[in-house]
């Protein structure tokens, strides 16, 4: 009997140890990160390079290993890309920075493994409000699916994730988001 005790006061700590919210729970997230950016695709050689990201994601728990997520994250993203130059007598290559910034609004499932870490997945509209290329050759949206993972502890929160890019960032190329971002955040009930 005396081991039948054990086993099950082990079984419940296990439980508890297991859940890393309550069902019901609402929690606000503003988080700053790094974006390690470039696009897949059509290119004679493209390079990722680290942009900025922040905003804020809410999370409503609907079990006690399951939530969902919702957020408005400005990302600073784009290419490294060598590129012909357009002059025609050149025909030189050059390096140069495709600067793409966007507020993506992240729409996640949250599945919490064990306490503090969480595997997630969804999708994620997003809108660019600003690039350093004439406007009339780029897509104003974009469509992208996020996956990662998120560690907490103590309401401190790491997050990597990766954005798989959709739709094409360019007017006639098969060129999409590639980003791979990590951020830090303070989570906090409401």
């Amino acid at each position: 009997m005396k081991k039948f005790i054990l086993l099950m006061l082990a079984f419940v700590s296990f439980q508890q140890m297991n859940a890393q919210q309550v069902q019901g729970d609402f929690t606000i997230q503003p988080k700053v990160g790094l974006n390690i950016a470039s696009w897949r695709g059509d290119s004679y050689q493209q390079d990722s390079y680290a942009r900025l990201s922040f905003g804020v994601e809410g999370q409503y728990a609907v079990t006690d290993k399951f939530g969902i997520s919702l957020g408005l994250m400005y990302s600073q993203q784009g290419n490294n890309s060598m590129v012909y130059d357009l002059q025609p007598a050149n025909g030189n290559m050059y390096r140069y920075k495709f600067k793409m910034d966007y507020l993506n609004i992240p729409i996640l499932a949250n599945y919490y493994l064990f306490k503090g870490l969480a595997v997630k997945a969804g999708i994620q509209p997003g809108f660019k409000i600003h690039d350093n290329i004439s406007s009339s050759m780029t897509h104003s949206f974009d469509l992208s699916i996020p996956v990662g993972l998120s560690y907490e502890y103590k309401n401190i929160c790491l997050d990597a994730r990766y954005n798989y890019g959709l739709t094409d960032v360019m007017k006639g190329y098969n060129q999409k988001n590639s980003v791979f971002q990590i951020t830090l955040g303070y989570k906090f009930g409401l």
